[in-house]
């Protein structure tokens, strides 16, 4: 996937299969907004002039926030199989 639109379409299915269009709306412009920034985070680090190895350092502590977030956002929502009833 290399477009925007690509990964949004990725997202999207993965996501939010049974997402409303409004749902779908609200979550497109959240997707872009995130978009936007982790793209000024990247432009702001590349003008620090950092070495490498010091930049990788930074972007890996960006990967771990994204993991904690995944982490704790998986705690919250509960997954219903097929032959379940909602919590």
């Amino acid at each position: 996937m290399e477009t925007i639109k690509e990964r949004w379409e990725y997202f999207k299915k993965m996501g939010l299969p049974c997402a409303s269009d409004q749902q779908h709306d609200e979550a497109k412009v959240a997707f872009h907004a995130g978009i936007v920034s982790l793209l000024e985070m990247q432009i702001a680090l590349s003008k620090r002039g950092l070495k490498q190895e010091e930049a990788a350092v930074i972007f890996e502590g960006w990967v771990d926030e994204i993991v904690v977030f995944s982490k704790e956002r998986a705690a919250k929502v509960p997954i219903n199989m097929p032959d379940q009833k909602p919590h």
